[in-house]
């Protein structure tokens, strides 16, 4: 805890040199409380909550206020969640608490992501490289204590899109990453290799374009391709083949196109890595789901990406949630899906709402019967065997015109109408 109370210390001493807005006062006075909090040997579910609002909201103000020395204090709390809190919880078997400690991390990180939102600046940039990357890539990409298995994946897709955001039309940060004594190629091949959350594998794939390296000069496409074998080294990847020539002839700009193949390669090559599955007919207690053609199963949850507005959010059905999982046959070569969970999905990470435990919602989709073993299988692997039944019945072949809302906890609304 030296180096917390360090770095709070420096902070309190430039902020002491001046008057400075009510915020920034506020933000150094609840250094005590956040000091305190850390040094508990246990917190409650509402004390993590605190904690990670005093992190993230309150550290805001500071850094547009002290960004260098606010990002010291943070790269300083990142390391004793982690080296204390999170080893100890690891070696007890607690994975409550350890998923705690990690929501605070991703609370801090987000932080960072929230002021570079509106400060994004090359000096800014550059200024979260020299204070976050030894210890971002050390935890979570490096060969650290833990696998990447063993982290929660909102923890990791946060530290990849903070990476992903500070190395764009950055050479200078692009260069540390790509340097194995920070981070390398290889040990971005390895970390893909193990992770098994999508949203986690989908934001390190987004880390690996951004640092590919130009193709423009005579020595373009030689560094180009020797970072690409680098990554999908064979040692890691049974496909790797598969993909170096994947990316060695992409045909397109946009680079989501080619992360799908990348993840469509992986998942022929893994079934532990997320499975996707073509769909249709997405619906949720007869309202019909628009824009939704791809869902994955991963190591949490189904997953899809709902693209509303140009707005991208994921939804989410985490298997805790769920009760029964039902394959029926349906027509044209389809199966139906129905699956029934005690709370609707998770739109953008937080619930679209809440309701009794009692009370049991309908979803449902259509796969390609060519699919369902390997449907079924993906679901065994990850432990949902007992919750599938067969079912008989058919889907209703209604149709009405309906609205479906997605209301997120922030107040954020997604609305479409379709046909059902």
């Amino acid at each position: 805890m030296d180096q917390v109370k360090a770095a709070a210390e420096a902070l309190r001493q430039i902020a002491a040199t001046k008057k400075h807005k009510t915020d920034v006062e506020d933000s150094i006075h609840q250094f005590a409380s956040t000091i305190t909090l850390l040094e508990l040997s246990s917190l409650s579910p509402n004390t993590f909550e605190r904690l990670s609002s005093l992190l993230r909201a309150r550290l805001l103000p500071l850094y547009y206020a002290f960004f260098e020395l606010t990002l010291q204090y943070t790269n300083a709390i990142l390391t004793v969640i982690f080296e204390e809190k999170i080893t100890n919880t690891v070696f007890a078997g607690d994975d409550f608490i350890r998923s705690s400690w990690e929501m605070i991390q991703t609370s801090l990180i987000s932080g960072v992501l929230d002021y570079l939102e509106a400060e994004s600046t090359y000096e800014h940039r550059g200024t979260v490289g020299n204070a976050l990357y030894p210890i971002l890539c050390r935890f979570y990409l490096q060969e650290a204590p833990f696998k990447p298995t063993q982290t929660t994946g909102s923890l990791l897709s946060t530290v990849y899109q903070l990476l992903s955001e500070t190395v764009i039309s950055h050479p200078n940060n692009q260069r540390k990453l790509r340097d194995p004594g920070i981070l390398g190629g290889k040990a971005i091949g390895r970390t893909l290799s193990q992770i098994k959350d999508f949203l986690a594998a989908e934001a390190l794939l987004e880390l690996f374009a951004n640092l590919l390296p130009s193709l423009n000069g005579p020595t373009g496409r030689g560094k180009r391709t020797a970072y690409i074998k680098e990554t999908f080294n064979p040692a890691f990847f049974t496909c790797s083949e598969e993909i170096i020539t994947l990316l060695e002839n992409i045909t397109t700009i946009d680079w989501s196109v080619t992360a799908i193949k990348i993840m469509d390669t992986l998942a022929t090559s893994d079934i532990l890595f997320p499975q996707p599955f073509e769909v249709s007919r997405c619906i949720m207690q007869s309202k019909r789901i628009n824009n939704v053609d791809r869902i994955y199963i991963d190591n949490y949850a189904f997953l899809a990406n709902l693209d509303e507005n140009g707005n991208l959010e994921t939804i989410q059905i985490p298997y805790m949630t769920i009760n029964s999982v039902a394959l029926t046959s349906s027509s044209n070569n389809n199966t139906s899906v129905k699956v029934e969970v005690l709370s609707l999905p998770l739109v953008g990470g937080r619930p679209s709402a809440e309701i009794s435990s009692t009370d049991n919602i309908g979803l449902s989709w259509e796969i390609n019967t060519a699919d369902v073993e390997r449907f079924t299988s993906s679901l065994r692997k990850r432990g949902l065997g007992e919750k599938m039944k067969k079912s008989a019945r058919k889907l209703s072949k209604a149709i009405t015109q309906v609205e479906l809302d997605f209301d997120a906890a922030d107040g954020k609304v997604f609305s479409t109408s379709a046909q059902v």
